[in-house]
């Protein structure tokens, strides 16, 4: 601070344990000179400075906005907020930093997208050839790593090359998009962008952790130095078309190269007269508008929208004080305006000029439109030492989000388990104590199937009086059990420390577990998935697993997609099941250190069991729960509605 002080620099600092982003204005030779001191401060010169010519501030409110005003520093979590600092092991031990995509220079990035077209069109013509070259095999497309209001204004164009706009809000926004999308992003090669390259190293790290369809040297490349980086090189001579978005007092630029190459012709710097290469559009008239002079913003949201001259002069004047523009007509981005009539998995930037059109990637609002014309059938497998009505409780607030998607079925399973008794902590009981109002509340519900099995428990269901009573004498049950609990007395001490992985040593009963719900599955259906939770969701695997090698066709098979919330491998797997699962599948489960029951690195692990071109992947920071947020439902009857889609095209 003291040195962009002594030197009159204004601009935003944000410092994290991963790394430092800066964004300075000033004199050009200050900024030189601030270079200089920093780099031989820290002994290196690895640091990627940008150094480019302004034109000036767009406005006084943009220099506000943007804290261009002032300089400011803050300390963050992440040094761009993805929302994934859990990956992040070590305060200020690099060797702790996750592994980001291999970079590419602008000339070989653009290279890249150059040969696309010729690589492309080799891949078709060799489809189902031998082919030792997996860069002519492979499909190229570019993910671009920035915001819906950013990629309005410019963009990358390359024939042959589908460019992928997230259409995110936020940053934050992103990792979501890929588990989503890692399906159909699997078996590609995948070129990413950004502003200056910083958000490409957070978001190609996450990429990679979705599998190993990512990690070979090619299967995904990064834009080194970013966008600001490429027209530096090339400016609008390039495959990028439009202005880039910048984070400063500027708003927008298009190049240093092209800024220089204007005042060696008299020129004035770029402004928005320039229709070759204007790709927005004003959110009130449609008309070609490349800029965010008018800081205009969503009425619903607060996102930034695009607002013609025209347009601005009619909402009257600023006010200063608040620092928004007055008397303005309902504004809404194009995420909400989508978000009332239709969904898009993965948005495609139009190749073609002029306005772009408005999509989203994901809708909260779940339209019944969009979702199947009746709704489908799932069996819930609870997790160990659960019953069917416990578990019914815990997914409540879910269901009922998904009400209008899927008619869920809960089962009981065969084995009961001892019994813990001993004083529970403060969190644990206010659980108990939660799911029993819930489980009350729902007592009459019809959802369930009685499975006796080995099970000594009645078969009656209590009523809301003698629910009390009946909660201190039902048994707990389980789906595998370890051999000594196999016939084992019904109550167990609490010992100090619970055996958090006794998952592993569970493995007998599968035979009675598996006879029921064969049963169920043959004689109760149709069904078209099943829900499976913790213990719950390694038998439902289990059950895929079995069912894709035993019924290879979709027509042979009794359900359609799997959903596994906190699962785990199950250890009686055999050979013929440790095949890739060819099922459409989600898998559900807590961040790094979240959930304290299953490990992250567990559930992965049956993540990676499945095909990539037909899993999904919904991770929470919940802990050892299925999440009930309307985001969460809202992904799960997204892959609801894909996973139909799937069996319709193969049908």
């Amino acid at each position: 601070m003291d040195s962009c002080s002594d030197l009159k620099l204004v601009g935003r600092c944000r410092v994290a344990r991963d790394g430092v982003n800066c964004t300075l204005g000033g004199n050009y030779q200050n900024l030189q000179k601030h270079a200089s001191q920093v780099a031989e401060r820290y002994n290196t010169d690895s640091i990627d400075f940008k150094l480019t010519i302004s034109a000036g501030r767009k406005n006084e409110q943009s220099a506000a906005e943007s804290k261009f005003n002032q300089l400011t520093v803050d300390i963050v979590k992440e040094v761009v907020t993805i929302g994934l600092d859990d990956l992040l092991e070590a305060d200020g031990d690099v060797t702790a930093a996750p592994i980001t995509a291999r970079h590419a220079s602008p000339l070989e990035f653009h290279h890249l997208l150059q040969n696309a077209a010729n690589e492309n069109a080799a891949r078709t013509e060799t489809s189902g050839a031998e082919n030792s070259d997996d860069t002519v095999k492979k499909e190229t497309v570019l993910v671009d790593c920035r915001n819906v209001y950013e990629t309005r204004i410019g963009h990358f164009e390359a024939e042959g090359v589908i460019t992928l706009d997230p259409g995110t809000r936020a940053f934050s926004d992103l990792p979501a998009w890929f588990e989503s999308n890692a399906r159909k992003l699997a078996g590609k090669r995948v070129l990413m962008c950004c502003t200056g390259g910083v958000r490409c190293e957070r978001a190609s790290a996450y990429l990679l952790t979705l599998g190993s369809c990512f990690q070979g040297n090619d299967d995904v490349v990064q834009l080194q130095g970013g966008i600001e980086r490429y027209l530096e090189q090339f400016g609008q001579e390039g495959f990028f078309k439009g202005k880039n978005f910048v984070f400063d007092e500027r708003g927008e630029s298009e190049g240093i190269l092209r800024l220089l190459k204007e005042e060696e012709k008299g020129l004035k710097p770029s402004d928005n007269s320039c229709s070759g290469t204007i790709r927005g559009a004003c959110c009130v008239c449609t008309t070609p508008w490349g800029e965010y002079g008018a800081r205009a913003r969503c009425s619903a949201c607060r996102m930034l929208v695009l607002l013609c001259d025209t347009c601005h002069s009619k909402t009257g004047n600023e006010d200063d004080k608040a620092g928004e523009i007055t008397n303005q007509p309902m504004m809404l981005c194009e995420l909400c305006q989508q978000q009332r009539s239709s969904t898009c998995d993965i948005t495609t930037i139009s190749t073609q000029q002029g306005p772009v059109p408005y999509y989203t990637n994901t809708n909260l609002n779940l339209p019944t439109s969009l979702l199947p014309s009746t709704r489908i059938r799932i069996l819930c497998l609870h997790g160990f030492r659960q019953t069917a009505r416990n578990f019914q409780g815990r997914t409540s607030a879910l269901r009922r989000r998904l009400k209008h998607v899927a008619e869920f079925v809960f089962i009981d399973a065969p084995h009961t388990v001892p019994d813990i008794y001993g004083s529970m902590n403060r969190s644990q009981q206010r659980q108990e104590k939660k799911t029993r109002e819930i489980e009350n509340e729902e007592s009459s519900a019809p959802f369930f199937i009685e499975s006796n099995g080995t099970s000594t428990s009645p078969s009656i269901r209590p009523t809301t009086s003698n629910q009390d009573q009946w909660e201190q004498k039902r048994l707990r049950r389980g789906w595998l059990v370890s051999p000594e609990q196999y016939n084992t007395p019904h109550f167990l001490p609490r010992g100090d420390d619970l055996d958090h992985e006794q998952y592993h040593h569970q493995t007998a009963g599968l035979k009675e577990s598996l006879d029921i719900l064969d049963n169920v599955l043959d004689t109760q259906g149709p069904w078209d998935g099943i829900l499976g939770f913790s213990q719950g969701a390694s038998i439902a695997a289990l059950l895929a697993a079995r069912e894709c090698h035993e019924r290879p066709t979709k027509e042979e098979r009794r359900f359609k997609f799997v959903i596994c919330c906190s699962g785990y491998p199950s250890p009686l797997r055999n050979k013929e099941q440790e095949k890739t699962v060819l099922m459409p599948s989600l898998h559900v489960y807590g961040a790094t250190k979240q959930d304290k029951q299953i490990s992250e690195p567990e559930s992965k692990s049956l993540w990676e069991q499945f095909d990539a071109a037909k899993r999904v992947l919904l991770r929470h920071n919940a802990g050892h729960v299925i999440p009930s947020t309307r985001l969460a439902a809202a992904r799960i009857a997204d892959f609801i509605a894909w996973a139909r889609e799937e069996e319709s095209k193969e049908h």
